[in-house]
C-alpha cells in the first residue's frame, strides 16, 4: 500500500509542479509589470480573497468530509455528493453576501467592486473541488493535479491583456469556470460519471447543517491562515504584501508539491482502513510516512537556508528588483523554514483525525490557531513591526500544531486500540 501511494503522490506531485510553476510565471508578470507598490499589493489582494472564502469553505472541509462519508456508505455515493452539494452552496451564498458586506466597510470604489466580483470565482470552485474529492476517493490524481495549471494559465493570459481590476476580477471567474470543466471532465472515467442532479430529493440526511458548519469551522479555520496573512500584510507599508506574497510562493513550492501532496493520497487508504477498524495498518502506515516526509523536508529545508538568496534572483531575475527587494524576499523565506519542516506532518496528522472523525479536537485546534495567528498579526500591524515576523509568527504556529496535533492523535489511537 506504501509504494502505491508514493506512486500516487508522485503523479499528484508532477501536476502540481506545473501549476506552481505557472504561479510563479504569474507573480513574475505581476512583479515584472508593477514592480513592489500599492498597484501590485492591490492585485495581489485580488486573488487572496477569493482564496480566503476557497480555503474556509472549501479547500479542507469539502474532502475532510467527503472522503469519510463515502468510505461508510459506498452505495450511496450519488445522495451524499447530492445533499452536500446543495448544502454548501446555500452557506456559501450567505457567506458571500456577509463577506461583500465587510469587504464595504475597508474598501470602496474600483479595488471594492472587483473584489466582490472575483469573489463569485467561489461558486465554480464548489464544483471542482466536490469533484476532485469524488475522483481522490476513486484514486484517480492525473486530471485534477493539472487544475491548478489551467487556473493560472488563464490568470496570465488575464495579466498579459493588462493588469487592470476589472479585467482580473473576470478573468479570475473565467479561470476558476475552466478548472471545474477540466477537473469534471474526468468524471466520464469514474464509477459515477454523473455526480451532480441538485434537483434530485432524497429522505436520508448523511450531512446536517449543523455538521457542515461545525465541519467547515473545524476544517477550514486551518487553510485560510495564508490569506489573513497577505490581508493584515496590506496594511502595513507599501509593498509589503507584495514581498511577502513574493517570498511565500517560493516556500509554498515545495510545500504543496512534495510534502503534502502525500497527505492527500493517504487520506482515502487511511479513511478505508479506519472504516474497516484496521488501526493498527492505518498507524503503521502513518508512522512509516511521517519518517520518509521528515527526511525530505529536512533536506529541502537545508538547501533553501543555505541557497535562499540564490533562489530568489534565480526565480525573479527578469523582474528587476533592487538588491534590497531581493534580499527581503530572501529573509522572509527563510522565516518560512520551520514551516516547510513540518508542513507535511501536521497536514498527514490533520487528515487522520479527520479519518478518526474527532471533530470537536479539530474545531478547537482550529480555532486555537487562527486566534492565535490573527492577535500576532494584530500586534505587529499595531506596533509597524517588519512583515519578515510574520513569516517567523506563521513558523511558530507550524510548531505549536505538530505538538497538539500529535499529541491529539497518539491519545486517540491509544483510545482506539483499548477498545477493541
Amino acid at each position: 500500500m506504501l509504494k502505491k501511494i508514493i506512486q500516487n503522490s508522485l503523479i499528484l506531485s508532477i501536476g502540481l509542479l506545473l501549476g506552481r510553476f505557472s504561479g510563479f510565471f504569474r507573480e513574475i508578470i505581476i512583479a515584472r509589470k508593477l514592480g513592489i507598490g500599492e498597484v501590485s499589493d492591490q492585485i495581489i489582494l485580488m486573488l487572496a480573497i477569493p482564496d480566503l472564502l476557497n480555503g474556509l469553505l472549501i479547500t479542507g472541509a469539502v474532502s475532510a468530509i467527503l472522503i469519510p462519508t463515502l468510505a461508510r456508505f459506498p452505495e450511496e455515493t450519488l445522495n451524499i455528493i447530492n445533499e452536500f452539494t446543495k448544502k454548501l452552496l446555500i452557506i456559501t451564498i450567505l457567506s458571500y453576501i456577509i463577506i461583500s458586506v465587510i469587504l464595504f466597510k475597508f474598501y470602496n470604489g474600483i479595488l471594492f467592486f472587483s473584489l466582490i466580483l472575483s469573489l463569485l470565482s467561489v461558486f465554480p470552485n464548489i464544483f471542482s473541488f466536490i469533484s476532485s474529492s469524488y475522483l481522490q476517493y476513486e484514486k484517480r490524481f492525473t486530471k485534477q493535479s493539472l487544475g491548478t495549471l489551467v487556473f493560472n494559465s488563464i490568470i496570465i493570459i488575464s495579466l498579459l491583456l493588462g493588469a487592470i481590476k476589472i479585467y482580473l476580477a473576470v478573468g479570475i471567474i473565467i479561470a476558476s469556470t475552466g478548472r471545474m470543466l477540466w477537473i469534471m471532465s474526468d468524471l466520464k472515467h469514474a464509477t459515477y460519471k454523473k455526480i451532480f442532479n441538485l434537483k434530485f430529493y432524497n429522505n436520508k440526511i448523511f450531512i446536517s447543517y449543523s455538521i457542515l458548519i461545525f465541519m467547515i469551522i473545524a476544517n477550514g479555520l486551518v487553510f485560510i491562515q495564508p490569506s489573513i496573512d497577505k490581508i493584515f500584510s496590506s496594511f502595513m507599508t507599501k509593498g509589503s504584501l507584495s514581498i511577502f506574497s513574493y517570498a511565500e510562493k517560493i516556500y509554498l513550492l515545495p510545500v504543496s508539491v512534495f510534502l503534502t501532496t502525500y497527505a492527500i493520497v493517504l487520506f482515502s487508504d487511511a479513511a478505508r482502513l479506519i472504516a474497516e477498524k484496521y488501526f493498527i495498518q492505518a498507524h503503521q502506515l502513518l508512522i512509516k510516512s511521517i519518517l520518509l516526509n521528515i527526511i525530505i523536508s529536512l533536506l529541502v529545508a537545508i538547501v533553501m537556508y543555505y541557497y535562499s538568496h540564490e533562489i530568489v534572483s534565480i526565480i525573479f531575475f527578469s523582474a528587476n528588483f533592487s538588491k534590497e527587494n531581493i534580499d527581503e524576499i530572501s529573509h522572509i523565506l527563510i522565516g518560512f523554514l520551520p514551516v516547510v519542516v513540518f508542513a507535511g506532518t501536521n497536514s498527514m496528522l490533520l487528515k487522520m483525525l479527520f479519518s478518526y472523525e474527532k471533530y470537536n479536537i479539530i474545531m478547537y485546534f482550529s480555532i486555537f490557531i487562527i486566534i492565535l495567528k490573527v492577535i500576532l498579526d494584530l500586534l505587529l500591524v499595531i506596533f509597524n513591526i517588519s512583515i519578515y515576523y510574520m513569516a517567523i509568527s506563521t513558523s511558530f504556529l507550524s510548531i505549536v500544531s505538530v505538538i497538539i496535533l500529535g499529541g491529539s492523535y497518539f491519545y486517540t489511537y491509544k483510545n482506539k486500540i483499548s477498545e477493541e
